[in-house]
Parts: C-alpha cells; structure tokens; sequence
C-alpha cells in the first residue's frame, strides 16, 4: 500500500502538468486567433480609410460641377434680367463662389475626419494585435511553468510518502 500511495502524487502532478501545458497551448491559440482577427481589423480600415478619401474626392467634384452648373444658370438668370454687371448681380455672384469654396472646405474636412478615423481604428487594431502576439509566448510559457511546478510538487509528495512509508510510520 505504500508504494501506491507514494507514485500517487506524481501521477497527479503529472496528469496535472499535462493538463497545464494544453491549457496554456490553448490560451496561447485563442490569443494568436485574436491577433490575426485583429490584424483583420487593421487592414479593413485601411480599406476604409482609402475608400473615404476617393468618395470625398468624388463629393468634391461633383459638388463643384453642381456648383459650377448652378452659378452658370445664376448668370444667365442676372444677364436676363439685366443686372449681370451691376453690382447687385456682381454680389450676388460672389455669394455663390463663397458658398461653393464652403462647401468644397467642409466636404474636405469631413473627409478628412473620416479617413482619419478609419486610420486610428487601424491603428488600435494593430496595437491589440501586437499585444495579443505577445501575450501567444507568455501563455505558453506559463503553460509549461505550470506543469513544471505540477511536476515537482508531485515529486516532492511522492518523495516525502516514500520517506514515510520507507520508515515505518
């Protein structure tokens, strides 16, 4: 009987190292799983990104074609009804380019904003990747601690039953 229970403890410590080095395998697969979503992530808002400059580029020019289209019919409304080159028809003129140069500035800025916005979520993205891939060795690290430990804590029960046992206690 006292044989037995002296290998018992390092069994345990052994199914017990076993079961620490797969569950860090694990941890270590679930992180490496995140970092490559999150790399993902980074690239899909770079996507994003490039696609909201070419549609602000494109907003831009078709507000200004529309702007253009509309100071064209402005004119020849002014030049109907006789006030093209007077200065009411000059302000009114005027007015029209402002808020057309307006609206191009805030198209531009929206733009920007978004752009901008994609570019910091892939920015986050790649730094959680970043984190995510190395947390992959540490886990696995800590698996291989932990049945280290197991491991040993088994054998020093194991040892101390033996000395028990062996000495007729």
């Amino acid at each position: 009987m006292g044989g037995f229970l002296t290998v018992v403890p390092l069994l345990t410590g052994l199914v017990s190292a076993y079961g620490g080095i797969q569950q860090g395998q694990a941890q270590a697969a679930s992180y490496a799983a995140q970092a490559q979503a999150e790399k993902m992530n980074a690239q899909l808002a770079a996507i994003n990104a490039d696609i909201a400059t070419s549609e602000g580029k494109r907003s831009q020019a078709q507000a200004a074609e529309a702007a253009t289209k509309a100071m064209g019919r402005q004119r020849a409304a002014l030049a109907e009804t006789g006030i093209l080159n007077s200065a009411t028809g000059g302000l009114l003129q005027e007015q029209s380019q402002r808020e057309a140069e307006e609206e191009q500035l805030r198209i531009g800025r929206q733009t920007e904003m978004e752009a901008l916005n994609y570019k910091i979520q892939r920015s986050n993205a790649l730094t959680s990747s970043n984190i995510l891939s190395s947390n992959v060795q540490a886990s696995k690290t800590g698996g291989v601690l932990t049945g280290i430990g197991s491991i040993l804590g088994g054998t020093a029960e194991s040892y101390r039953n033996y000395r028990l046992y062996s000495s007729g206690r």
